[in-house]
């Protein structure tokens, strides 16, 4: 399977955000500031996230190392935010296109309010 240019750069990108992060905390004694977990020694069990969710950000500020089942646990809260938004803006469009209601329904059927 051959990956895309955009998706290489996104893996080189994140690579070096994650050196970054690791270069100015210790792994071996860092514990995750969500839940406190603490991975001595273990490498591999924290994630570097982008706190803005923009992977091109790798200022030291929008870093921060989360274990991993938090780190599933903040992308899930996200995704679950941005599909509630695109629903009311479903929503809220609908409510503009809709036309008011003139009390019949079906003149064809012969219903009517």
């Amino acid at each position: 399977m051959t990956l895309s240019s955009r998706r290489r750069l996104e893996l080189r990108v994140r690579d070096r955000h994650r050196e970054r992060f690791w270069t100015e905390y210790d792994r071996e004694s860092y514990t995750c500031p969500s839940c406190g977990y603490e991975a001595r020694g273990v490498d591999g069990e924290f994630h570097v996230h982008h706190i803005d969710g923009d992977w091109l950000n790798g200022h030291p500020l929008n870093l921060i190392g989360l274990c991993a089942r938090c780190h599933k646990r903040v992308h899930g809260i996200v995704a679950r935010e941005a599909a509630l938004q695109e629903w009311k803006a479903r929503v809220e469009d609908l409510g503009k296109e809709s036309k008011p209601y003139t009390g019949v329904i079906s003149t064809a059927t012969g219903w009517s309010a």
